[in-house]
């Protein structure tokens, strides 16, 4: 199958997939299902990142644009329900001022999501983008639109893969900073994302391969979110000093064990074996 009637089918079924958790939303607005959310639109960010020389540019930075903002607006509820989840774990009382401060800024937060969605259902998004999001038949820059899909999917993969691992052994240096630590797991997930949507290009064999992103994908967010939980409370008062120790403590022991994940599923070996996978997609596919 040609890469741009490919990507057309799997564009539309993240789309889909997005809509129905959009209208989810409408009903549920807890922890899991914003989780969900920002999921499914993650997953189509990514693609369209990814692949936009395929898409016409209007309508590619529309949906971009729209994305990022609901993503952001996601991020604010996302980032207070992990800080009440590491405060409840950490032993801070749930009427503590820092746990109150959360939950008022939660509510705030959902209540401008829900608006965002509100204005995304009066326009019918995200299933309008279905006829604008087409890939376009002259493909541009990396991706050959009218070419194989197996045949882009080895060439660009097996470079992102190269790509991925060069900048995941300098992350895993005991003496990596917190900047890069953090654009590495931005990258660890798109590669991850990336190489979702080319998996039916190489089928089952794949799934292995996404369970040890998703892994190095967890352990760097947890990380992360006591990075993140710290500088929400920051500035807040009632004796949380005992919670900023418990997220110190936490966020080294993720990093060692992001370290000690790295040595043993993407070390010595690894990439080469990585390249030498994604260099050759299912046979008998026509694709």
């Amino acid at each position: 199958m040609e890469l741009r009637r490919f990507i057309g089918l799997r564009i539309d079924g993240l789309l889909s997939r997005l809509n129905q958790e959009m209208e989810l939303l409408e009903k549920e607005q807890d922890a899991g299902r914003i989780h969900d959310v920002r999921v499914s639109m993650r997953r189509l960010k990514q693609a369209l990142r990814a692949l936009c020389p395929l898409f016409p540019g209007s309508a590619y930075k529309e949906a971009r644009m729209r994305l990022k903002r609901m993503m952001g607006l996601s991020s604010e509820v996302r980032n207070r329900d992990i800080a009440l989840e590491l405060c409840e774990a950490a032993g801070v009382p749930a009427e503590a001022p820092p746990c109150l401060m959360l939950r008022r800024q939660r509510e705030e937060a959902l209540g401008r999501l829900l608006a965002e969605a509100r204005k995304w259902k009066k326009k019918g998004l995200p299933l309008a983008w279905r006829e604008r999001l087409k890939p376009e038949k002259d493909g541009k820059g990396r991706w050959r639109a009218e070419a194989p899909a197996g045949e882009n999917a080895r060439e660009r993969l097996t470079a992102e893969a190269k790509q991925f691992f060069r900048a995941g052994k300098k992350a895993a240096r005991k003496r990596t900073g917190a900047r890069e630590l953090h654009r590495f797991r931005l990258r660890a997930k798109h590669f991850r994302y990336l190489l979702e949507v080319f998996r039916p290009v190489y089928g089952r064999r794949m799934d292995g391969h996404l369970r040890k992103l998703r892994e190095v994908q967890t352990v760097l967010g947890e990380a992360n979110d006591c990075a993140v939980t710290g500088e929400l409370l920051s500035g807040s008062k009632g004796g949380v000093r005992e919670l900023f120790v418990y997220l110190e403590k936490q966020r080294r022991k993720r990093l060692a064990e992001f370290r000690e994940l790295w040595a043993e599923s993407f070390g010595e070996g690894r990439e080469e074996a990585w390249v030498r996978y994604l260099s050759r997609p299912l046979r008998g596919q026509r694709m």
